[in-house]
């Protein structure tokens, strides 16, 4: 990939250091020249990426922020957009649904280097949502948090890192919003399928963490969780694990119970085409 880096400068010093920010083990441990020219296509990638998003949000590099991160990414603000940048993510390919902030681009790029006579691979993992209000935890109830895990399993899909933290209230109904049309498929987003056919609307809570999100018929990415783990989502996701199938239960035995009052209802009726029934009232 050759692209000309002219008027790049202040983008790409940008770039270079959120990705030095996540990646500091890769290049601590991989100096070789191979690693170092693949970096500076990366790092170069993504300083294309940061000038075209202010330019669709008229702000310039130096209204860039940082408003987060962890040990695998870090997040910023440009406009009304949110960029993540990092390492890998424990899900890469999730299911696509109406209770995540729709992406505009959901990608994982990387190299591949030999290191210590073995074949390693350095990630670059960015995500571009819409910016949505963060909430506290305060703000959120656990009824709020269960109503949007119910809606998902009823989709067939788990979500594992239940928290307020990990949800906000949209600012903008979830859509893509961007200077031109665009709608990007699922190779930009790393999206499985089209689960639901809602679009939440502003004000909504919705799902702006989507690390742990994977189907119910099917084995994530990650290796799945037990109280062993002693992970702080751990008790809520438990909860409401066993909620949900005492709810479902409950259902299923009021819909046994429905059917079975009907078939009395037809066994014991003695003219059918009657509205009346003038046998036994069950």
């Amino acid at each position: 990939m050759k692209v000309s880096v002219i008027n790049m400068d202040d983008y790409y010093k940008l770039a270079e250091t959120m990705y030095n920010y996540t990646h500091s083990e890769y290049i601590r441990l991989n100096k070789s020249l191979t690693a170092v020219k693949e970096r500076k296509e990366l790092i170069l990638l993504l300083a294309m990426l940061l000038k075209e998003i202010c330019e669709n949000e008229n702000v310039s590099v130096d209204d860039i922020k940082c408003i987060g991160g962890g040990f695998t990414s870090s997040v910023y603000q440009i406009g009304d957009k949110v960029l993540k940048v990092g390492d890998d993510r424990y899900s890469l390919n999730i299911p696509n649904n109406p209770y995540i902030i729709k992406p505009l681009l959901r990608r994982s790029f990387e190299f591949l280097d030999k290191y210590n006579g073995r074949l390693v691979r350095e990630p670059l993992f960015v995500e571009l949502t819409e910016r949505v209000e963060l909430v506290s935890e305060d703000e959120v109830t656990e009824e709020d948090l269960y109503k949007i895990y119910k809606a998902l399993r009823d989709m067939n899909i788990e979500w594992v890192d239940i928290s307020a933290r990990n949800v906000g209230r949209l600012i903008k109904d979830n859509e893509i919003h961007w200077h031109e049309p665009l709608d990007p498929d699922n190779n930009a987003t790393l999206l499985n399928g089209d689960a639901g056919d809602i679009t939440l609307k502003k004000g909504d809570l919705v799902i702006i963490d989507s690390d742990f999100i994977y189907e119910t018929d099917k084995t994530p990415d990650f290796r799945p969780f037990s109280e062993d783990d002693q992970w702080s989502f751990y008790d809520t996701l438990l909860k409401f694990r066993e909620r949900y199938a005492r709810e479902k239960k409950l259902t299923k035995n009021n819909k046994q119970k429905k059917s079975f009052l009907i078939d009395l209802r037809t066994l014991f009726r003695r003219n059918p085409d009657k509205e009346e029934d003038q046998g036994m009232k069950i």
